[in-house]
Order: structure tokens, then sequence, then C-alpha cells
């Protein structure tokens, strides 16, 4: 229904923002990491979320993001089974997007914890079901020839931290060629993620 709200911010707490639209204040539910960068803003643009709830009487709550790719992340969360809004909050307050994927891709559930309420098991299963579904991002695979004669990083791991760029919001051919700028570099999958992402800078 909404895409995103543009205006002025009201208020601002570690977990719900007031942003006023020409005299309507639309309340919204965030994570501390995106009020976080609201924090000190007074004209604001925030990407939104309509949850509809369940049960017999349906509660309506709004939920805000800082970026797309925040929300996007949001959304992957709530697909996994037995996760809902508001420990995929409490996930996006202790990880931002880029963390949480390269969390996902390295199959690091231990960091995943840090979480307030996401136990191990919880942490374990977003990796189960989220990893194939960020590493089968569609993307033409990097030849090996393509990788550089220094790295030993796997095929595998090119694509896979490809594909992690491309659910993150870059296109294609700027992650790409991130990945293969700095794969001579990276220890592992997680590394060359992180890499690539600080190479790249805000070229979305």
């Amino acid at each position: 229904m909404f895409d995103y709200i543009s205006g002025t911010l009201q208020s601002l707490s570690l977990n719900t923002c007031v942003v006023d639209t020409g005299g309507i204040g639309w309340s919204l539910n965030v994570s501390a990491k995106t009020a976080g960068h609201l924090s000190g803003k007074k004209d604001v643009r925030v990407y939104t979320h309509l949850s509809m709830g369940s049960g017999d009487r349906p509660n309506m709550t709004l939920y805000g993001f800082s970026s797309p790719t925040e929300r996007e992340m949001f959304l992957h969360l709530l697909d996994v089974s037995g996760i809902g809004p508001k420990v995929a909050v409490s996930i996006l307050s202790a990880l931002e997007p880029e963390e949480l994927a390269m969390c996902v891709l390295a199959g690091d559930a231990k960091a995943l914890t840090a979480a307030q309420g996401l136990g191990m098991k919880g942490a374990q299963k977003i990796i189960l079901e989220l990893k194939d579904k960020i590493a089968k991002t569609t993307v033409s695979p990097i030849p090996a020839s393509n990788a550089g004669a220094a790295s030993a990083a796997p095929a595998s791991d090119l694509n896979e931290a490809v594909n992690a760029l491309i659910v993150l919001g870059y296109q294609p051919q700027v992650a790409a060629s991130a990945v293969r700028g700095v794969v001579g570099e990276a220890r592992d999958l997680q590394d060359l993620i992180r890499l690539a992402l600080k190479s790249m800078g805000d070229k979305k």
C-alpha cells in the first residue's frame, strides 16, 4: 500500500518514530539501527511495510525502515517459519542488513543470536531457510578465469558474494566487478563480501 513516507520527524525513540506529512502524524515501529540513522534529522524518508497481524482481531502495524535494503531483509526474515515482526525488528536492531546477509551466507549462527529474543535454534533456522534464497539470486556466474590467479576462493564463494551484494541492492555488473577486485585479499566468503562492500561505497 505505502512504499515510503516523507515528512518531518516529530518524535523518535529506540523503537518508534512519528513522521508528520501535512498535518497527519504517522507512527512507525522501527529498529534501533533505523532510529540511529534518523537521529538528528528533520526531514526524513522512511520506507514502510504494513503488517495486518493475524487472528480474529487483526491489528495493523506500520513498520519503518531507513532503506529499501533493510525492508527487504525484514521481509526475508518474515518468510522464515517461526520468525515474526517483533523478532525480525530485533535482529535488524542488532545487525545492519549487510551484516545480516554476511552472517547468513557464512553460516554464523552465533552472531545472529546477538539479537534479543533469538536463540541458537532460531538462528540456525534463519540460515537454513534464507541461505539458498540469497545465494540463488539471479546472476551470471563469474568465470573461474576472472577470479585472479592469486585467489584460492572457490567459484561458489565468488558467486555467493555477488548474489549477496545484489540482494543488498547493487547492480550485478557493479557487484561482480567489486568481488573480482578484492578476491585476492579475502580470507573467506564473509571477508570477501565485507571487502567488496567497502570498495563500492554508495555505488548502487
